[in-house]
């Protein structure tokens, strides 16, 4: 069985695969939009949603808010909500990570 970490990863890179064709500047119901025209799966959808609303620069800005400048994961220190992102995530793999 897999841990919550694996879990997370794999779900992160399944969500990354459902938006892999978006051009960038995008906000996120540009984001959702394309994931739902893609017909990606419920969790996939319910991580674009938990994004903050907000205009995307790049496919980083993404990864920033699930990576910590020391590796771990969450936003990085000072950015928004804290781990809030990390939360929302971890309540739709329905984890205790």
């Amino acid at each position: 069985m897999e841990n919550f970490d694996e879990a997370m990863n794999r779900l992160l890179n399944e969500t990354t695969e459902y938006i892999n064709d978006v051009e960038y500047p995008a906000h996120k119901r540009e984001l959702v939009a394309a994931a739902r025209a893609r017909d990606a799966p419920a969790p996939v959808l319910a991580v674009l949603q938990e994004l903050p609303e907000k205009t995307y620069a790049s496919h980083n800005d993404l990864v920033a808010l699930f990576v910590k400048t020391d590796g771990r994961r969450g936003r990085r220190s000072g950015e928004g909500s804290g781990f809030g992102l990390f939360y929302g995530v971890r309540q739709i793999l329905g984890g205790e990570g």
